[in-house]
Formats: structure tokens, C-alpha cells, sequence
């Protein structure tokens, strides 16, 4: 029996191990540019506590390993090879864009001003591992053509946690990396460089023609909050053709701010949002959504 128990415990250390301690170490991207390349580590964006952005391009034709990108494939995870194994990092409003065009190189400390698709928006843990790949799974699916240039956009707003988050770096030719001078909102540091990290992606055969799971809305939309009158708890739905950053308040008659319900960046697609009112006196308030210069205010009312 003792040696059963001890059996047991060396199982559970071992899966505790592979999923906590080496995290995405076995894995390797399906396709990807370089793996463990170049003499520069950096720690933008994931070593920055207080928040980082940058805007890298990867030209076509760059995600040649172990073979290159077929065509009629969508990206469904990103990835970094990482130069340091530091404990878990907590990141606040973790951003992933993408998009793709013909450009070879930047606007000189610009970032790219899209459209972009937004694939990622939320806070997130991630694991970095010293001489390994780190992956983030996409929240939507992004149809790649790999006869054109890919331009990816990685912002955080915070992190929280000791050590990782540097990946390994190359440096090319031409204007290919762009970052921020601070945390959100992200603003273009007035320099720019030539460093790529090695990067690497998994892909799948396209199977729609949206490239994303999600439904988009056609146009912007607060509706009205359901049930109303309530007591004390109801629910706002609002649409967002758009990715982009939300702000959804609630006032009072007297247009004094008393609930902020959304204040991040939001991907497109429709949105729920619960609003307590167990703190507020009866009477008729008011909530406000406005994102991407949409604007829109409706009226409710608390019975108690």
C-alpha cells in the first residue's frame, strides 16, 4: 500500500510538472520564422509591468519552418520563443491585432493605423520557459495569406508577477519594430528598430468564409436593459461591429456618475453586461455606451 500511495504521488508530481512547470514546452508551432535565433533578448511586451505595446511586420515567405504556410489556412495560436523562465505573470487586458497587406516596413515610429483584427482582448496568465516556446490561443481565428505581409500588434496593460517575459530577438533589415512609450493607452515611442522575435503560429484549413467563429453585427447597438423596471439586477446588451475600447457608464438624474460597467477594450461581436443596483435608491437613471465615436444613452428604472 505505502508503495502505491508513493506511485500515485510521483504521478500527480510529474502531471503537476507538465502542466504548471513546463507549460507550453512541448509544443512547437506548426510553422514559424526562427527557433532559439539571434544574440538579443527583450523584455517588450511581456516583461513590463507596467504595461507595454509593440507592432512587429513579418514579411512573406518568413514562416518557413519546418515548412512553409500552404495557402487556405487561418492562424489559431501565436507564439514566442522565450529567453528566461520566470513564475506565471498575470497580464491586464492582454491585446492581440492582426492584419495583412504589402508593406515590407513601417512608418517610422508609427504604429500601423489598420483596420486590424482583434483576436485576443482579455487578462490572461502566461508562462514563459527558458528555450521554449510560449503559445496564446486566439479568441478568433485569423485567415492568413502567405503571399502577403503579416503585421501583428501585442499590448498589455499591466502584469503582475516576478521574472520571464523575455523573448528571443534578430536583427533584420528595414524598419520592423515598433513600441510603446508607456502602458495603455498605448502611444508610439519616436524611435524604431529592425528586431523580429522568433515567432511561430498554428494553423487550420479554412473552413468558412469569416475566418472567426464569431458572428459580427452589422452596425453599433445599445439596447434597452431587460428587465426594466428592475430590482435590483438586469442585464444590457450592446453590439460592436468593430473591436475597439468600450466605456459604459451609469448616472443619475442629475448626470452624476454612479456605475462604471465597461471600461476595456472589447473585440467585435455582440456583449452582455449585468448591472447590480442594490446600492442605489429607487428612481430613473440613465447608461451611456460610447466606443469608436459611437454614442448612445438610454433610460431605466429601479423599483424597490
Amino acid at each position: 500500500m505505502k508503495y502505491l500511495q508513493r506511485f500515485k504521488f510521483l504521478v500527480l508530481l510529474i502531471l503537476v510538472m507538465l502542466i504548471y512547470g513546463g507549460n507550453v514546452a512541448a509544443q512547437t508551432p506548426h510553422h514559424y520564422n526562427y527557433q532559439n535565433v539571434g544574440l538579443i533578448t527583450n523584455n517588450f511586451p511581456f516583461g513590463m509591468p507596467a504595461g507595454r505595446a509593440v507592432n512587429w511586420i513579418f514579411l512573406p515567405g518568413e514562416f518557413s519552418l519546418p515548412s512553409p504556410v500552404p495557402s487556405g489556412k487561418r492562424i489559431t495560436k501565436i507564439y514566442f520563443y522565450m529567453s528566461t523562465t520566470g513564475p506565471a505573470k498575470t497580464y491586464t487586458n492582454l491585446q492581440i491585432m492582426m492584419r495583412q497587406d504589402t508593406d515590407t516596413a513601417f512608418t517610422v515610429a508609427q504604429f500601423d493605423p489598420g483596420p486590424w483584427d482583434t483576436l485576443f482582448v482579455g487578462d490572461t496568465t502566461l508562462y514563459g520557459t527558458t528555450n521554449q516556446w510560449m503559445g496564446i490561443t486566439l479568441q478568433r481565428k485569423f485567415n492568413y495569406d502567405p503571399t502577403k505581409s503579416l503585421k501583428v500588434f501585442v499590448g498589455q496593460c499591466a502584469a503582475t508577477g516576478n521574472g520571464g517575459g523575455t523573448i528571443r530577438m534578430i536583427e533584420l533589415p528595414g524598419f520592423r519594430r515598433v513600441w510603446s512609450s508607456g502602458g495603455c493607452p498605448f502611444t508610439p515611442w519616436a524611435v524604431f528598430d529592425a528586431r523580429i522575435p522568433n515567432f511561430g503560429i498554428d494553423v487550420e484549413t479554412i473552413t468558412n468564409t469569416t475566418g472567426s467563429e464569431i458572428n459580427i453585427p452589422a452596425s453599433y447597438k445599445l439596447e434597452q436593459n431587460y428587465p426594466n423596471p428592475f430590482n435590483p439586477v438586469t442585464k444590457i446588451n450592446f453590439a460592436l461591429p468593430k473591436a475597439g475600447f468600450v466605456s459604459l457608464k451609469v448616472y443619475d438624474m442629475l448626470g452624476r456618475e454612479v456605475a462604471v460597467l465597461v471600461s476595456e477594450n472589447r473585440i467585435a461581436g455582440s456583449h452582455t453586461v449585468s448591472f447590480d443596483a442594490s446600492a442605489l435608491q429607487s428612481g430613473v437613471f440613465f447608461y451611456r455606451l460610447e466606443t469608436n465615436g459611437f454614442v448612445d444613452t438610454k433610460k431605466m428604472m429601479v423599483i424597490k
